[in-house]
């Protein structure tokens, strides 16, 4: 019990020598006293826009480098006014037409159908197919004149008709339209 009671001792001693000297070097070590006024912030405005994809803002930033954000503005989204056609409609399918962001900077293209402007076909170039016969006019044949396209067409080719003619021979003559007479 003595051995407990020198330690509990030996114990408050010790730290009552802490607290004394903790106290008394207080001063000696760190003044007290603040010799700096404390910061007050004062911040600057700066006004963010918003953009395409991105919202704005007013930055709020201090000297001490404190910031933050406030009054945000809804991001504008794309804006496309002027397409221009990219000149690639077909015999049946409409072309396409694109267009730049028209806002700042903003670069993004937009690409659409263009409607309404498949070419049709072009048929000029027709050809005889040599299938006339005295009973029926024959047909012809053209191939579609726009580059690319293999799309073919044949119609009556009037008025080739054949004609026989019997100049006694047993020939026919289908120069002259009255042999049967």
């Amino acid at each position: 019990m003595k051995k407990l009671l020198i330690k509990i001792l030996s114990l408050t001693v010790v730290v009552t020598s802490m607290l004394f000297v903790g106290t008394a070097c207080k001063g000696l070590l760190k003044p007290e006293i603040d010799l700096e006024p404390e910061h007050v912030c004062e911040y600057t405005k700066t006004v963010v826009p918003p953009t395409c994809t991105e919202q704005g803002y007013t930055l709020y930033q201090c000297e001490c480098n404190k910031s933050y954000q406030d009054e945000h503005v809804a991001a504008l989204g794309h804006s496309f006014t002027n397409y221009t056609s990219n000149n690639n409609a077909t015999c049946t399918e409409d072309g396409t037409k694109t267009a730049v962001c028209d806002r700042n900077d903003c670069n993004v293209v937009d690409t659409i159908v263009d409607p309404d402007t498949a070419l049709g076909h072009s048929f000029t170039n027709y050809t005889s197919n040599n299938d006339a016969t005295i009973e029926a006019d024959g047909t012809k044949t053209a191939t579609c004149d726009r580059d690319g396209c293999i799309e073919m067409d044949t119609i009556t080719d009037e008025g080739s008709k054949l004609v026989h003619n019997d100049n006694g021979g047993g020939d026919f003559d289908i120069e002259d339209p009255d042999w049967m007479d």
